[in-house]
This record gives C-alpha cells, structure tokens and sequence, in this order.
C-alpha cells in the first residue's frame, strides 16, 4: 500500500511539474516576425500581455504594408495583441541614447496617420537594462529577444548581458520567451553560434523549447537583408555559410548549438524545423562526431591544401581503393570540391567503400584540380579557394524522388541503362533549392533536362551527408 501510494504521489509531483513546465515556452526563430503569431496566441489564451523587447531595432516601421520583421511591433500594439512594449535597445544606453532612439522611433513613423503615430508614441516606453529591472511591471509580460542586441552597446561583456538576460526571465517566471537569431544583424557567424550557445547554457527556467525555420526558399524583408545576404555571397572567408534567414541556417549549424538545443528537447513549428531535428538526430551525424572530431578535420584539410600544392608540382598521387558494396551499411563515400568566389572550380566524388578518408583526399584533390568541366586550377588563385569535403552514408533507395531531405542527403540518380549521377547535399545549402530545384539541378546534370527527374524509369538514392569546408588556410568550419 505504501508503494502504491508513494508512486501516486511521484505521479501527481511529476504531473503538476510537467504542467507548470509547459506554460512556459521558448520560441526561436531566425526572423523577428515569426514571434508575431506566438504572442498573438499567448494573448487569446492569457489576455493582453506587456512586451518587454530587447532588441537593437524598434520594428515599428510603418511605410511597410505587409507583416514583416521591420514593423511586427507596431501591428502587435494596432492590433490590441499587446498591451505595452519596454523597449530596451542597449544594456546601459550611453551610446546611443533614450534621446536618440527615441528619434529613430519618430523617424520610423513617419508617414504614420496621427491616431497611429499616438498610439504608439503612447505605447512604447524606452528603457535601459537597469531601468527595466528595477521598474515596476505587469504580472503578465512575455519577452522578446534579438540577438542584434548583442551587436550594439552590449556592455562591456555580451555574455554576462546574455546571463543576466536569462537570470531576469528566470526572475519573474517570465511564461513566453521569443527569440530572433536575427543572422542579418550579426558580424560574424562565429559570434552569433558563441552567444545562442551562451543562452542554451544560462538558461535555467525549465520550458518547452520550439524552433521555427520557416522555409527552404526565403526573400530579403529589406534593403540591409540584401546587403546582408550579399555580404556572405562575397565574403571569401564565409563562402560555406548559408548565414542568412530559412531552414538552411538551422539544418547546418555548428554541431555544438544542433546538440546544445537537442539537450532542450526541442520540438518543431513547422516541416522544415522538423527535417533539421531530424537530421540532428541521425545516427551517421552521432557516428561523424566519433570518427571525424574536430581535430580530424582540421588534418583533413591540411590534407587537402597539401596535396594541391603537391598537384601543381606535378606529383601523381595514388588511386585508392574502394572495398565496401554501393548500398553497405559500413560504407562511407567521399567528395572534395573546389569553389571561388561561390563559382564551382572542380570537383570528384566517390561514391562508396572508403576506408581511409586522409589517404583517398589527395586522389580526390588532384582530379578536382583538373576536372574536365572547368579550366584547371591554377597555383595563383589557391589562396581565395574554398574547399568543401563531403562524407556520405551508406546509399538507400528512395521509394519516391521526393522522399529526402534538402540539404541533408546527398542524392544519386540512376537510368535504366545503369548511369548513375550525384548531386552533394552542399549544393541545396549554398543555393538555397528546395526539393523541386535541386532535383531539377540533379537531373539536368545527368542531362534529362530540368523535368526529367519526374520520369518513371528511374531509381534514386540518397545517403545522409556531412559537409565540411576551409578557406585557403585558416580554417572555417560550418
């Protein structure tokens, strides 16, 4: 009897803790504007809350007619869905000042009929991390972070505002929490993994965490979203980084942040959310981080820019043999190929049966250097070279050409005459395809034109993929 009544009374704890757990929720996102619809939601179930919103922008502009990240906050006040907003655009707000960003905010109504400019003149309140602290506050709040915050005036260290960030919500139970990565804002994509890692770990309050990615296929909201974008197209040393909104973002980031949310137990909003979970989830990325760590990687491209130099002095390096079967559980395929400037350079692949990735990387190299496609690569343009390696699972068959993965599988498609043609899983990344695209790309490739993948004679195959990528000499890994 006292078993049954001590298991009653776990069961009853354990129901009241998972209760009370899930009215607190954490919301990420790349774009601001998906917050919209959480807190929209928040409010028809627990009535008008006031926004605490930490972000560098306001989001108020009105010139733009549709919902969009750059007046989300105004349609949430037009539309009765929040109460106030305690806009908190920098920790300390020296630099810049209440003064100043109340003339952005004026500057972003303008144009604005007078009820609304009012309204929102009424309704945003601009504070500083200290003044939000120690003022007084609604019960029902909800908490809007971007992480352009950390871009502008963050304080001496950003990871202690990002600490305290999170000891403030912890603080007063805060029961939403929506988070923007904001990837246009940011400097530098290694800033911007560092300070969501920080937040992952500083974040005490127990909840249940949901990730939206939106879509494979995403248009700049804005004229410094374009720039933006143009910036990481060009940007030499971040050709690999897809840095910018939709689900690529998420489907390859770091490791560190793809297990530091796994450790959440993060749930999907949407499709594409739920392909990334997926693919973090597999058993060939578990197996990656045992075989390939960090330093394996770094030797791996060593092996690489080695082995080219060795190609321009004229070596012949060695053939590799290929042991296991296309489809073995146990295979492991390899790809090397070469990009400047976002333009592909070369390119070999093999498909399966590698047993030693640092021996079958210099084969791979020398005919990449050479790949009859393009014009040779030439010693002087090495040093602007990206170089991409590609490690495929063993291969299976596709019931349906659409039964993959964007970004995550690689894809082989194979005629009834026993051709077989690849396309890498990096290739989605980088160029943003949707399923529809990159199996247009794969079947124009093996030239059936750009429909051809839709004929009925053909088999398909896909292997989960790691794709791993340096520029020149110093190491970028995304």
């Amino acid at each position: 009897m006292k078993k049954n009544f001590y298991r009653l009374l776990i069961l009853l704890f354990l129901s009241i803790f998972n209760a009370s757990c899930s009215q607190k929720k954490v919301f990420l996102s790349d774009r601001a504007v998906l917050a919209y619809s959480q807190i929209e939601s928040y409010k028809n179930k627990n009535g008008i809350p006031s926004l605490i919103l930490l972000d560098y922008h306001n989001n108020v502009n009105l010139k733009k007619g549709t919902l969009s990240s750059l007046n989300w906050v105004s349609r949430l006040i037009k539309n009765n869905i929040v109460d106030e907003v305690y806009w908190i655009s920098g920790r300390t707000m020296e630099l810049p000042n209440k003064e100043s960003r109340k003339a952005w905010l004026l500057r972003n109504l303008n144009g604005a009929s007078y009820e609304d400019e009012k309204l929102i003149l009424e309704k945003i309140k601009i504070y500083d991390w200290q003044d939000i602290q120690n003022a007084k506050l609604n019960n029902n709040l909800v908490l809007h972070l971007g992480f352009a915050e950390f871009t502008k005036d963050p304080g001496p260290d950003p990871d202690l505002y990002i600490k305290e960030i999170c000891n403030f919500i912890h603080k007063k139970k805060i029961p939403l929490t929506t988070i923007s990565f904001s990837s246009v804002y940011l400097n530098a994509p290694e800033k911007g993994w560092h300070w969501l890692e920080t937040f992952c770990k500083s974040f005490r309050s127990r909840a249940q965490w949901v990730l939206a990615a939106d879509s494979y296929k995403t248009r700049a909201e804005s004229a410094d979203e374009e720039r933006a974008w143009l910036k990481w197209k060009n940007d030499a040393s971040y050709q690999s980084a897809r840095f910018f909104p939709g689900a690529y973002i998420w489907q390859q980031c770091p490791r560190k942040i793809q297990k530091a949310l796994l450790a959440k137990n993060i749930i999907a909003a949407d499709s594409c959310a739920q392909d990334c979970i997926d693919f973090w989830n597999t058993d060939f990325l578990a197996q990656m981080d045992k075989e390939l760590s960090k330093e394996k990687q770094e030797n791996l491209f060593k092996t690489v820019w080695a082995s080219l130099n060795q190609h321009f002095a004229g070596a012949q390096l060695p053939a590799v043999s290929q042991v296991f079967a296309f489809t073995d559980k146990r295979s492991r395929g390899l790809a090397v190929r070469f990009r400047n400037a976002g333009i592909d350079r070369g390119c070999l692949a093999m498909y399966c049966g590698i047993i030693d990735f640092a021996a079958a990387v210099p084969y791979c190299v020398q005919y990449a250097a050479h790949d009859s496609r393009y014009k040779p690569i030439t010693p002087d343009e090495a040093d602007s070279l990206c170089a991409n390696v590609s490690v495929f699972a063993s291969w299976q068959k596709m019931e349906t050409p659409l039964d993959f993965i964007p970004g995550a599988d690689s894809l082989i498609l194979e005629t009834k005459q026993g051709s077989k043609t690849l396309l890498q899983s990096a290739v989605a990344m980088e160029r943003a395809y949707s399923k529809e695209e990159f199996l247009s790309r794969l079947s124009n490739k093996a030239n059936l034109g750009l429909e051809g993948w839709k004929k009925d004679d053909l088999v398909f195959y896909k292997a989960t993929s790691l794709s791993l990528y340096a520029y020149g000499g110093p190491y970028f890994f995304f």
